[in-house]
């Protein structure tokens, strides 16, 4: 049985695919808003950001289109999100704020596709084959 050819590893880095989704986004949507939270950089003085609302385990991104706001967070393929992480998207999803995980360009697309449904408040029972 002849084998399988192996599938290209993704080695991208968290930061090449948010690279990626932030070029994609702003190219696809000019006129709407996405910002970073660079907590990475804010790390290296902790105590003087956290007074000023750095908050451990924010999302990599936040993104609105028009009354939408969402977060989403990005991790390689076998990336982890640390407990602030987790702990930072159930506040979210209590409250009702949507929260994306994404590995992938396709994973932030799809992300913004599911908050295009909720802001047309498309029913999916009326889309079911």
């Amino acid at each position: 049985m002849p084998k399988k050819p192996k599938t290209p590893k993704d080695t991208r880095s968290e930061y090449e695919i948010q690279c990626e989704a932030v070029q994609w986004f702003r190219e696809t949507f000019p006129n709407q808003i996405l910002f970073s939270c660079p907590n990475e950089a804010a790390r290296r003085n902790w105590a003087h950001f956290s007074k000023s609302g750095a908050t451990s385990g924010s999302p990599d991104l936040v993104v609105s289109i028009k009354d939408r706001v969402f977060f989403v967070e990005f991790k390689t393929k076998s990336g982890q999100q640390s407990d602030n992480q987790k702990a930072f998207e159930m506040k979210c999803l209590n409250v009702g704020i949507g929260y994306y995980l994404c590995r992938n360009l396709e994973d932030f697309k799809r992300s913004i596709l599911a908050e295009w449904v909720k802001m047309q408040k498309i029913d999916p029972q009326q889309h079911k084959n």
